[in-house]
C-alpha cells in the first residue's frame, strides 16, 4: 500500500457527537445540512437494509426479527456456495441511532474505491517497501567502518528479551542488507540487533528508517445535524453512566500471547535452579562450582565459555551459544562478574546447534528473575531499539444470560450487542449467539468481509427488541 502512495490507504470518517460540549455550531448548521445528504446514512431506509441479508455467497437467517428483552438470539450464517463462501469476516450488532450519521464504507464499496491494479513503474524500478506477508519486518544494513562499503555475508542477530524470548539470525546480502521477520507475537518492545563475530567492531550497523505517513492530503466530510432532541441526549447520557457504573462486570479482556515456538528444545538440556544450590557471588564462581559441563578460560585478557563435547571422541572446535534472557552474549568479560543472585536458573544443552550456517557446541541459557539483563555497553555494531509494539487482540465482552437470577438486578443498556472483528467462516453453517439488552429499539446486524477468492460481501439485517 505504501508503494502505491498515501491515496491508496483505506480511509473512513467517524462522526462523533459530544453532548457535553457547549459550542455545537460545528455540527448544528441547518443551512448546510442538505448539502451533505448524499453522505448521510438515512436510518429510515429499513426496507433497503433488510434486502441485503443475502448475497450470492452467504445468507443471514433468523427464525424471527422481533425479540424480547434479555432473550437469546441464534443467528445462522449460511454458506450458499460451500467452500467459495468461506473467508474472513467481521460481524457487528449495534443499535440504530435515531439521528443521521455518516455513511460507512462497506466491503463492497471498498472494492470499488480501491480496485486491484498492477504495480506502478516506480515499484518495479526499486525503492520498495517489502510486503509484510507473515509478520513485522525489521531491516537494516551493515557497512565496513573504514570504507563505508556494504559488508557482504555478515551474520546479524536479533534478540527480544522476555519470558519466552525471541532470538533470530540473518545474513547480509550483496548490498549489505538484512531482514528479520517477526512472525510471532512478543511481549517486550525492547529489541537488540548486533553483528556477530570476533571482528564485529570493524562494522557499522544501520537500521532502515521508518518513514512517517503524510496526512497533509486528508479530507473530511462535513457532518451536519439539524437538531438532536435534548431528551434523547439525556437518555444516552444516563445509559452510558449506568453501563460505566457496572463496567467491572462487563470487561473486555486481553488475549494472552501465544507460546512462541522454541528455538531449541530445552528438554534436551539440564536445568540448574540456583536456589537449590549454595549461592555464589558471580556467574564465574557459579559456573565453576555448580555447572558440570561448562568451563571458562581466559585468553589475552578476555574470558571465553567452553562446553564439554557430548561425543567425547569428536574434537570440540566450536564455542557454545550463550544467552541471557534471550540476549546473545559476545562479550563475556561483563557476564563472568555479573551478580549471580539476580539469576534464577541456568539451562545447559550439550548438543551441537546450527543457526543460519552458524554452528555452536551446545547452548548455555541464563534466566534472571526480572528478565531484564543489564547490558552496560554500546558500539557501532550493536543497536538497542524500541518497537512500536502491536496491540494484543481483545476478547470483547459478550453478555450471557444462563437462566440464573444473579444478573436480575444488573441493568443492561448495551448498544453494542456483539462485536467480532475476526470471524473465520469455514463450514456450511455457522451459528452466532448473543443476548438482547434492556435497551429497546432496532438493531442492525452487519456482516462484512471477503471470501477466499477475494470477493467482497456486505450483509445487513434489522432486528427489534420490544
Amino acid at each position: 500500500m505504501r508503494n502505491e502512495g498515501n491515496n491508496y490507504f483505506y480511509q473512513e470518517d467517524i462522526s462523533i457527537v459530544n453532548p457535553f460540549k457547549e459550542n455545537q455550531k460545528a455540527v448544528l448548521k441547518v443551512e448546510e445540512s442538505r448539502k451533505v445528504i448524499s453522505n448521510i446514512y438515512n436510518k429510515q431506509k429499513i426496507k433497503e437494509v433488510i434486502s441485503k441479508y443475502k448475497s450470492d455467497f452467504l445468507e443471514l437467517r433468523l427464525t424471527t426479527n422481533n425479540f424480547k428483552k434479555r432473550e437469546k438470539v441464534s443467528l445462522k450464517i449460511h454458506s450458499l456456495k460451500n467452500e467459495n463462501s468461506f473467508g474472513e469476516y467481521s460481524i457487528s450488532i449495534r443499535k440504530i441511532d435515531t439521528f443521521n450519521t455518516l455513511s460507512r464504507k462497506t466491503a463492497t464499496t471498498y472494492s470499488f474505491l480501491y480496485p486491484k491494479k498492477q504495480l506502478t513503474s516506480q515499484v518495479n524500478k526499486g525503492s520498495v517497501f517489502l510486503p509484510e506477508l507473515k509478520g513485522e519486518l525489521l531491516s537494516g544494513k551493515v557497512l565496513l567502518k573504514e570504507t563505508q562499503k556494504p559488508a557482504v555475508n555478515i551474520k546479524v542477530t536479533l534478540s527480544i528479551p522476555e519470558n519466552r524470548y525471541v532470538l533470530k539470525f540473518a545474513t547480509t546480502n550483496n548490498l549489505g542488507e538484512f531482514n528479520f521477520n517477526l512472525e510471532m507475537e512478543y511481549e517486550s518492545s525492547n529489541v537488540v540487533i548486533q553483528v556477530l563475530g570476533d571482528n564485529r567492531r570493524k562494522y557499522e550497523l544501520l537500521l532502515s528508517k521508518q518513514l512517517p505517513l503524510n496526512y497533509d492530503k486528508l479530507t473530511f466530510t462535513n457532518y451536519n445535524l439539524e437538531s438532536i432532541p435534548k431528551d434523547l441526549l439525556l437518555e444516552y447520557s444516563i445509559q452510558n453512566q449506568i453501563e460505566n457504573a457496572y463496567l467491572g462486570m462487563k470487561k473486555d479482556t486481553i488475549s494472552s500471547i501465544k507460546p512462541l515456538q522454541e528455538l531449541f528444545n530445552t528438554n534436551l538440556g539440564e536445568d540448574y535452579i540456583l536456589d537449590d544450590y549454595t549461592r555464589f557471588s558471580t556467574i564465574k564462581e557459579t559456573v565453576l562450582e555448580i555447572v558440570k559441563s561448562v568451563w571458562i578460560s581466559r585468553k589475552k585478557g578476555n574470558y571465553i565459555f567452553h562446553m564439554r563435547n557430548k561425543e567425547l571422541y569428536e574434537k570440540n572446535v566450536f564455542l557454545p551459544l550463550v544467552i541471557v534472557d534471550g540476549f546473545l552474549i559476545q562479550n563475556f568479560n561483563e557476564l563472568v562478574n555479573y551478580n549471580a543472585k539476580k539469576v534464577k536458573k541456568i539451562n545447559v544443552i550439550e548438543d551441537k546447534f546450527t543457526f543460519d550456517s552458524y554452528t555452536y557446541q551446545g547452548v548455555i541459557s541464563i534466566e534472571t528473575f526480572d528478565k531484564n539483563y543489564e547490558r552496560g555497553f554500546s558500539d557501532s555494531y550493536i543497536k538497542n531499539i524500541k518497537l512500536f509494539k502491536v496491540l494484543s487482540p481483545i476478547n470483547y465482552f459478550n453478555q450471557v444470560y444462563d437462566g440464573s437470577n444473579k444478573l436480575d438486578r444488573i441493568p443492561d443498556y448495551r448498544r453494542q450487542l456483539l462485536w467480532k472483528p475476526n470471524l473465520s467462516l469455514n463450514k456450511k453453517e455457522t451459528i452466532i449467539t448473543f443476548y438482547t439488552p434492556d435497551n429497546k429499539g432496532d438493531y442492525e446486524i452487519s456482516l462484512e468481509g471477503f471470501n477466499s477468492e477475494g470477493n467482497p460481501i456486505s450483509l445487513r439485517k434489522i432486528i427489534s427488541v420490544k
